[in-house]
């Protein structure tokens, strides 16, 4: 009788579980926020231990979970908060994740500012708030999409499998909505993880224009730092960069060819999933304006990226960079590079009385434990168009890799000028002082220059195989925002002939980033998932064998 009326308990337990769709009480930024369908609200501050479990039956069902962290004390803490229901820490102040195919995919959301003070003192600011959840729903439904076309591919799937596996991949499946599970653990001692940066208004402060020189004759420059403009605010600039991270477990072989060793490798691609990019305006525009009528008239335009620059690093001198790509400048603009990662991978099996999954033979009750290596290769293909690719790594310390796209302005800003006639050797123009063009040539300007722009490389480290605790890994990003000044001055000769120069510029660094943090310690045990994860026998021989390796199969997300 006990029997029955604990399995009864444990039935109510798991269709609450089920049923449950808030953890902790909704901060003052999500008062009004509607609770979708397939969807989990977390206030990451409040969330209990007997919450966890919960949370990640969520996750393996195919639902959303959205962590809000707008009560942690400071941006800072919201890595483990985040960390304490993911296993992987994003400091963010609202996290939206979701289980796509055995990756996990995170998407960190924030506006900018949200850094300098704690995140509730920034979000009492509605409009900040507004902004956060707007950005919010874009990065669900980007989520909802990948995840209805990986159910379809998982219920074909589904059919494929053998029926023992299809049984436990029904029990897995959400008994509310039937749907098949989205991941089955890899043979490989590799997890996979998405982190999208998403970050809303960026801001690239740029002085006002007022007259210098005598009495303002010597015209306008960008000198006025009473009265800032800030052309990125303007243009509701923004970004959204997604990151590959990949935590690797290497184990020493018998051949001796790899040790024993982690790595986490940090990618981006254009072609590979890198997020919209990184938009400064919807077009270039060139505004020009006359000073009086003894000066000449003048042509501004505003905002482009002058550089790109983008570093990845650990502040844990433990983690040292181990390898990336590109390695050299990159004089052309159309890229592919490959980074590869060799490891050794071990595995226990257990042999049946019908056999092993690998095609061995023998009693019941016996396992076997043997290795293999393998390797991991991840390749980039990118576009640098105008700019100039260059390896920075090392300029701040030996394990930071660092990349510098550049329009390389000293040198090739004579040929931006606009020319209706043969090219001139002089860092000016002369045309007719009818012809009313612009003064820059939008030709020497790609879409890349202002708008979706994604860059490409990939950073690996590495750090010892007894490394424990956890790691804060950095992805810093900025953008050299360029506002440029040319004036047009007529002069009477035979003919009235218009001379166009470049009269001043100003370059303001629109900063943003990624900031992660790893526990070494489930780096380790990913040597854990190379049993036959539908066989029971399997898992108790490796745990026999690597008894740390219970906490694996326990806390499999």
């Amino acid at each position: 009788m006990n029997i029955k009326w604990s399995l009864l308990a444990l039935s109510i337990a798991a269709t609450t579980a089920n049923a449950q769709t808030e953890f902790g009480t909704r901060s003052s930024v999500f008062e009004s926020y509607e609770i979708g369908a397939n969807e989990v609200y977390v206030n990451t501050t409040e969330v209990t231990d007997s919450d966890l479990e919960d949370i990640k039956r969520k996750l393996r069902q195919g639902d959303i979970v959205i962590l809000d962290n707008t009560h942690a004390g400071t941006a800072e803490s919201s890595k483990t908060l985040v960390s304490k229901v993911l296993g992987f820490g994003v400091k963010a102040p609202v996290v939206a994740a979701a289980m796509i195919e055995g990756q996990l995919n995170l998407k960190s959301i924030s506006v900018y500012g949200d850094t300098e003070e704690s995140y509730s003192d920034f979000y009492i600011d509605p409009n900040a708030s507004d902004e956060l959840i707007d950005s919010l729903e874009d990065a669900k439904s980007e989520l909802s999409t990948k995840l209805q076309y990986s159910t379809m591919v998982s219920a074909s799937d589904l059919r494929s499998l053998s029926p023992s596996t299809r049984s436990l991949a029904n029990n897995e499946s959400n008994t509310e909505t039937e749907r098949p599970p989205l991941e089955l653990l890899k043979t490989t001692n590799r997890e996979v993880i998405l982190v999208e940066a998403r970050q809303e208004r960026l801001s690239c402060p740029t002085p006002g224009l007022a007259k210098v020189g005598f009495l303002g004759l010597g015209g306008y420059e960008y000198v006025d730092e009473e009265n800032m403009e800030d052309p990125c605010i303007e243009n509701n600039s923004r970004a959204s960069l997604t990151y590959t991270v990949e935590k690797i477990r290497s184990e020493a072989t018998d051949d001796g060819l790899n040790e024993d060793i982690n790595f986490v490798r940090v990618s981006i691609a254009p072609d590979d999933g890198g997020g919209t990019g990184i938009f400064l305006s919807d077009q270039l525009v060139q505004n020009q304006f006359a000073l009086s009528f003894f000066h000449p008239w003048m042509t501004e335009m505003k905002p482009f990226a002058d550089n790109y620059r983008f570093s990845v690093y650990s502040d844990d001198p433990d983690v040292r960079l181990h390898g990336h790509i590109p390695a050299q400048e990159n004089p052309t603009n159309q890229i592919s590079e490959t980074a590869t990662v060799d490891v050794g991978i071990s595995i226990t099996a257990s042999v049946g009385a019908e056999g092993n999954q690998s095609g061995g033979t023998g009693n019941a009750g016996l396992s076997a434990t043997y290795s293999y290596n393998t390797s991991y290769s991840k390749t980039v293909s990118y576009e640098t168009a105008e700019y100039t690719l260059e390896n920075a790594s090392g300029s701040e310390s030996l394990d930071q890799a660092g990349w510098v796209y550049d329009r390389n302005y000293l040198e090739k800003r004579c040929n931006w000028l606009y020319a209706t006639g043969p090219e001139q050797t002089a860092c000016h123009r002369d045309k007719p002082a009818w012809d009313l063009n612009p003064a820059f040539d939008y030709r020497a300007f790609s879409a890349i220059s202002h708008r979706n722009f994604v860059p490409g490389f990939v950073a690996t480290f590495r750090s010892e195989a007894d490394k424990t605790g956890t790691s804060t890994f950095h992805v810093d990003s900025s953008v050299g925002v360029m506002s440029l000044l040319a004036t047009h001055s007529n002069w009477l000769g035979v003919l009235p002939v218009q001379t166009v120069a470049y009269k001043d510029e100003h370059v303001s660094a629109a900063t943003f980033g990624a900031e992660f943090e790893v526990d070494w310690d489930r780096v380790r045990l990913l040597k854990c998932q190379n049993s036959d994860f539908t066989n029971e026998e399997s898992i108790a021989a490796e745990i026999e064998a690597n008894p740390e390796c219970e906490d694996y199969y326990s806390n499999i997300l």
